[in-house]
């Protein structure tokens, strides 16, 4: 069965309460556009100050990374230094055991030579050549020098080798630090032997090297011919003492006859006697003279005496 059909009052209600209804949904749709915009500019404010949060909390942690590597550049710096200075302290404490080490050889060698001195019956010596008196016991690298100088006379008396003294003195003479020239020179003189010694004073050199050159001079000069002369000596002893035998027999009248006495010669007469004029040139001796033995052979003399 079919519905009645709607009055025009029914139809009018219906329609007004649509239209009521509509106005109320509008106006809560405007207050959800509302409250929208609020919650997006609350969410924008928020993100603008978490984003200023974050770019402080970067630049602070750019800031503690800066003071990180600052901090170990300096740990580094410090390090090094520390490694120098360790270093240095190493260093200084080689350098003081070695100056320890001189000091106490150097007294051990001052004392040594005082006690030969006391040993010889002498005092606090005093040394003069022309500079003024030297106290030894005042100058260890005197004492040092003197004691090296003394050891060295008995070697060079022994082996009358001039450059070796020459070349352990100059290697001596590193050693000591604080020596004036003219203790330099007055020290190696001592060293050397008497008649060198005596030569080189007289000449006065001024520095070491030209005492050098002087005792090189005499000693190829004078000590080539003192050596032959030794030996000479030497044989001529040796041939008395196998003629010695006859002699007695010859002499039994008599004990003192048959030793005549001789006078031997000077130096000078020596060395003029020897010296050959043939080279031109400084500590040329006859024996060694290819000329003059050539002259002595052409003169009929033979084979020229050694």
């Amino acid at each position: 069965m079919a519905s009645p059909a709607p009055t025009s009052e029914a139809v009018m209600q219906r329609i007004g309460g649509l239209e009521q209804a509509f106005t109320q949904q509008k106006l809560m749709n405007n207050d959800l556009r509302v409250e929208f915009a609020s919650m997006q500019r609350q969410i924008t404010e928020l993100a603008t100050r978490v984003q200023g949060q974050i770019t402080g909390l970067e630049n602070e942690n750019t800031r503690m990374r800066g003071q990180i590597t600052e901090q170990q550049k300096q740990t580094t710096g410090l390090q090094g230094r520390n490694t120098e200075q360790q270093g240095q302290i190493t260093g200084l404490q080689i350098e003081n055991t070695r100056m320890r080490g001189r000091i106490t050889e150097q007294q051990a060698l001052s004392i040594g030579l005082q006690g030969r001195i006391t040993d010889r019956g002498g005092a606090s010596p005093k040394i003069w050549w022309g500079h003024g008196d030297v106290h030894l016991h005042r100058n260890p690298a005197m004492c040092h020098c003197m004691l090296i100088g003394n050891e060295y006379t008995d070697v060079a008396t022994k082996t009358a080798d001039i450059k070796t003294y020459n070349g352990e003195y100059s290697a001596l003479i590193f050693r000591v630090e604080g020596m004036s020239t003219v203790d330099q020179v007055l020290n190696y003189a001592n060293g050397l032997k008497p008649r060198t010694r005596s030569y080189v004073k007289l000449e006065n050199p001024e520095t070491l090297s030209a005492a050098m050159d002087l005792a090189i001079t005499y000693e190829v000069t004078h000590f080539v011919d003192d050596v032959r002369d030794h030996r000479s000596r030497q044989d001529k002893r040796k041939i008395s003492t196998d003629q010695a035998p006859n002699q007695d027999k010859s002499s039994k009248g008599n004990p003192f006859r048959g030793k005549g006495r001789f006078k031997l010669r000077s130096d000078s007469k020596r060395t003029e006697d020897r010296t050959c004029y043939h080279g031109k040139r400084p500590a040329h001796i006859k024996a060694n003279c290819f000329i003059w033995k050539k002259e002595q052979e052409k003169q009929g003399n033979g084979q020229p005496r050694q």
